[in-house]
């Protein structure tokens, strides 16, 4: 981060003395103010040494959005531990709907030395939740990259190496198993990727699938709108042990039943282009086109795999089925 300097020599002449805590206005363009007209932040420096000057930087209403050190007075050389923060804020009209941390958080801290990026520097998701971290070396990209889930710390989903800020190697995507089974491997050469491997594939359908389900369906007087079911899909891509998870009355459920029961096969689970038996929960949603309300259903499956997390993958979905229903 560079201040622009126009009134230099009057403003910074104030920090000579050491330890004492010197308050300054920036535009948005960074650049010093001699008062908070037309100012859109505020610096709060400190000198420690000759070489080192505390500073943190406050948006005009006292809320902190970096912390760090200077090696020269002029504040345009970063040494040191920088922390950048954030306040998420939350629209008026879903005030009392939607739970938000608006406290302050750190969003992102690394290291500069002599005003150039170097080490490992990590972005936040919000307080506490690591989003992505990733390697400097003189100021470009050099090293490892992790990507990490939003939901859960420390769930990498993406892993890669970088030389001189372009993408190299091997970059694994994950989503079933953090760090144990890779998903997809893409390979990189200068930023170019240059192969891909898809070692796990979920289990996907066709369009037989909906359109057996939808007919099947078509015998109750009205279409649930949403069916949950647990089921194992086998090496062959049949259906076996349906268990509903949705409830309905005895009526529904039977004929619901009785169409998973039946339901034709679907393309089963491949690890290393090998299929392999696995749990699945599909769900059946209506859904619709414009003017064409409850024409079809769709379906999608998903694997629960732990802490929460869901399984997936780039893999096929179940194709939506529009179908006439008079």
């Amino acid at each position: 981060m560079k201040f622009f300097l126009p009134l230099v020599v009057c403003l910074l002449l104030a920090m000579h003395v050491t330890g004492q805590v010197n308050k300054l206005y920036i535009d948005r363009d960074g650049k010093f103010l001699d008062g908070p007209k037309k100012a859109a932040a505020y610096l709060l420096v400190r000198k420690l040494s000759d070489s080192d000057y505390s500073v943190q930087k406050y948006d005009l209403r006292d809320t902190i959005l970096l912390k760090g050190e200077f090696k020269d007075m002029a504040l345009t050389i970063p040494n040191g531990k920088f922390l950048y923060y954030e306040k998420k804020k939350i629209d008026k009209q879903f005030i009392g709907i939607l739970h938000t941390d608006t406290n302050t958080f750190v969003a992102e801290v690394g290291f500069f030395l002599n005003g150039v990026k170097t080490g490992v520097w990590t972005e936040f998701e919000k307080r506490g939740m690591k989003k992505c971290s990733y390697t400097y070396k003189d100021d470009k990209l050099n090293g490892r990259y992790q990507k990490f889930s939003k939901y859960h710390n420390d769930y990498v989903i993406e892993d890669g190496n970088y030389v001189d800020g372009l993408r190299d190697g091997a970059w694994n995507h994950y989503g079933y198993d953090t760090l144990r089974t890779p998903v997809i491997t893409c390979t990189f050469t200068k930023d170019k990727q240059t192969g891909e491997i898809i070692h796990l594939e979920a289990a996907h359908g066709s369009e037989d699938v909906t359109k057996y389900f939808l007919a099947e369906m078509k015998k109750l007087d009205t279409l649930p709108k949403e069916i949950k079911v647990r089921a194992i899909i086998g090496v062959n891509g049949e259906v076996k042990s349906p268990v509903l998870i949705s409830t309905f009355p005895p009526k529904v459920r039977v004929v619901v039943m009785s169409a998973l029961s039946n339901l034709p096969h679907v393309i089963p689970q491949t690890r290393e282009g090998r299929p392999e038996e696995m749990t699945y929960t599909l769900t059946f949603n209506v859904t619709s086109f414009y003017k064409r309300p409850d024409k079809f259903y769709s379906l999608s499956l998903s694997k629960d795999v732990g802490n929460g997390m869901t399984f997936q993958t780039r893999s096929k979905n179940f194709q939506a089925v529009q179908e006439d229903l008079e």
